[in-house]
């Protein structure tokens, strides 16, 4: 992969061969480190989160979703930084695939504050997905769902940017393996991440 094209376009290149994996028990993640912007993606079959990869509908699995969501918004939970003196300016997680449409509407609604008349249009569909939820549940379950978590930080001293520990290990007991790949202005890399070996290291 050259460089010519920009880190995070070439990224994004990388990102798309990412997502055609799906191995359980497994993850990916992608690092692009660009003057002092870094960026981290992590793409994971859902049921490595929640324990399955069809729409929620129980109250269970629905608690089970909404827990891995809000640990993955928090950077400083799933991330530890070695120099740099980096700050998170974005996050975002996409459970999409385990959500409906009604449910994603309730997360986009606690953090956007969307508008009265959106939250009535959704929950007019309310009586109909839990009518359906027991079809939808065997109907997903033959399907895959992935789940990718992204992060944007702004680094005051990129350069020192030395390792990157991710503790997801401890938080997900399914998980057991990352491929991660690395990217910056004049190197790139890849290492395999465990819970015995959680450290990514930045050999620039």
């Amino acid at each position: 992969m050259g460089l010519a094209c920009g880190l995070f376009a070439c990224s994004t290149v990388v990102n798309a061969e990412i997502h055609q994996a799906h191995v359980h028990g497994e993850a990916e993640l992608m690092l692009v480190l660009e003057h002092n912007k870094l960026a981290i993606e992590i793409t994971t079959p859902a049921a490595n989160l929640v324990g399955f990869e069809y729409q929620a509908s129980t109250k269970q699995e629905k608690q089970a979703v909404a827990k891995a969501q809000a640990y993955l918004r928090q950077a400083n939970k799933v991330f530890t930084l070695t120099g740099g003196d980096c700050h998170l300016h974005h996050s975002h997680a996409d459970f999409s695939s385990v959500l409906t449409s009604h449910d994603q509407h309730h997360d986009d609604h606690d953090k956007h504050a969307h508008d009265k008349q959106t939250h009535e249009k959704h929950s007019d569909h309310h009586k109909e997905h839990e009518k359906h939820a027991h079809s939808d549940h065997k109907a997903h379950s033959d399907q895959h769902g992935e789940v990718t978590a992204s992060y944007e930080f702004e680094c005051n001293n990129a350069s020192e940017l030395t390792a990157i520990t991710v503790n997801l290990f401890s938080q997900f007991s399914a998980l057991y393996k990352i491929n991660a790949s690395w990217i910056s202005t004049t190197q790139q890399g890849a290492n395999v991440l465990t819970k015995n070996q959680a450290q990514l290291r930045l050999n620039r």
